[in-house]
């Protein structure tokens, strides 16, 4: 509860599993789950201060998951084939009262959605008698989705001409049909005192929108509300990353070194982006229709005292088409780690510095804005400890976050002020 909006949220599912032999057919796995949710919202909706008020919803959803795999060994090759079945279902109401005014009428709708997927993945590991070349694995996968999204019994009363949250009336189904494809590649192997791991990842992925995301873009804060905007978000992806161990056991007090790094580029289409009110969990999305995020990071670890003690530094920059398109992401980041343990103790200092930030919130008296937060440089304490008494184990955790007491607040919400966590955990 902030700023005159709430939010109560009750999620439920169950679920089953079974990995096994049915008769002849062996290696087969299959789940399935049913989930419940209930959801009330108030939220302040606007089109200028003499044009606003609070929405009142209520959303109820419901879903089956099915998902069935077979796995067919060989050789030197693994076949997967996977197929997946969801449906949802979505109610809602949708009760508009401006500031000035009556309430405009209740608004109801029952959407639905029927998802299936299908997935084949091959595995393929060839032998190797060098050491230098210890493991090789080629992997590729490929997916299909179908997606129909249908609206029913529509019910608008007393504001007739008032499009349906995000579904207007002229809406009847979304269709969709994707195919996605990745590759991917690993190389390990070592020379008794140094060891490397290698690999290589391309290919492409597809987030659809969900029904409650549909209904929920920003559009349903203003008083004339629109056709719903939202596609399927498509990513092309790219990592290449390395990773080099090397031991020192002849030397006094080192145990050895570790250095990982890796480059990845991503490609988005329609890109979901989300908007909060600081300190109300309420999101609305809208979607930026072409964006691009790269990356370098980097790692170097050393292992003191048989790996008692370790010392980690690491740095990584990114690059953004457009930094409010990924909120709260910065464009780069300095840590430092230093980690000690030790008969059944535990401590780690994390120091970090990172660069500035865009969050993309919704203002309090209505619109929207990117607002800047600025570079942080703090550091973290944690210490746990284990103690065992004949059959019970107690497990104590401390921390202490952000020691540096950073006094910066966002829209009126301290995010990096000083925290003190202790947690104790019984185990039996």
């Amino acid at each position: 509860r902030r700023n005159s909006e709430t939010v109560g949220n009750v999620n439920n599912m169950l679920s089953a599993r079974f990995i096994g032999n049915i008769g002849d057919l062996r290696d087969v796995a299959i789940s399935a789950a049913y989930q419940w949710l209930d959801e009330q919202q108030t939220l302040q909706f606007f089109d200028s201060p003499s044009d606003s008020g609070f929405l009142d919803r209520s959303i109820s959803a419901q879903s089956w998951h099915l998902n069935a795999e077979k796995s067919i060994p060989f050789k030197y090759l693994d076949v997967l084939f996977g197929y997946q079945l969801q449906h949802f279902r979505l109610k809602f109401t949708d009760l508009r009262m401006p500031n000035n005014n009556l309430p405009t009428g209740l608004e109801t709708a029952d959407l639905q959605r029927h998802h299936q997927g299908f997935v084949a993945i091959a595995k393929l590991s060839p032998p190797s008698d060098s050491p230098l070349l210890k493991r090789l694995s080629f992997n590729l996968s490929a997916r299909y989705d179908r997606v129909v999204d249908s609206q029913s019994g529509p019910m608008v009363e007393n504001t007739p001409k008032r499009a349906l949250a995000n579904f207007g009336e002229s809406f009847s189904r979304n269709s969709w049909n994707e195919t996605t494809f990745k590759f991917s590649t690993k190389l390990a192997g070592n020379n008794g005192k140094t060891a490397y791991h290698t690999f290589v990842n391309f290919g492409t992925n597809v987030k659809f929108p969900t029904l409650l995301q549909q209904i929920s873009t920003r559009d349903v804060l203003a008083t004339q509300i629109s056709e719903p905007n939202l596609e399927p978000e498509q990513n092309r992806s790219l990592e290449i990353g390395v990773q080099i161990t090397r031991a020192a056991l002849h030397r006094v007090g080192i145990y050895g070194w570790q250095f990982s790094g890796n480059f990845f580029r991503n490609t988005y289409r329609n890109k979901v982006r989300s908007y909060f009110l600081p300190g109300t969990p309420i999101a609305v999305y809208d979607e930026v229709e072409n964006a691009s995020m790269n990356g370098l990071e980097a790692k170097q670890a050393i292992y003191f005292f048989r790996k008692k003690m370790t010392v980690e530094i690491g740095a990584a920059r990114y690059f953004f088409s457009d930094p409010a398109t990924f909120p709260l992401r910065s464009d780069r980041k300095y840590i430092l780690n230093v980690m000690i343990d030790q008969g059944g103790y535990s401590l780690q200092m994390h120091a970090f510095k990172e660069g500035e930030q865009v969050a993309q919130i919704r203002n309090p008296g209505g619109g929207f804005s990117s607002q800047y937060v600025p570079a942080n440089t703090n550091i973290n304490l944690y210490f746990s400890k284990t103690f065992r008494l004949k059959n019970v184990k107690l497990i104590l955790n401390a921390s202490l976050r952000n020691l540096l007491d950073d006094r910066f607040r966002l829209e009126g919400l301290p995010i990096r002020d000083r925290r003190y966590y202790v947690t104790l955990g019984v185990q039996y």
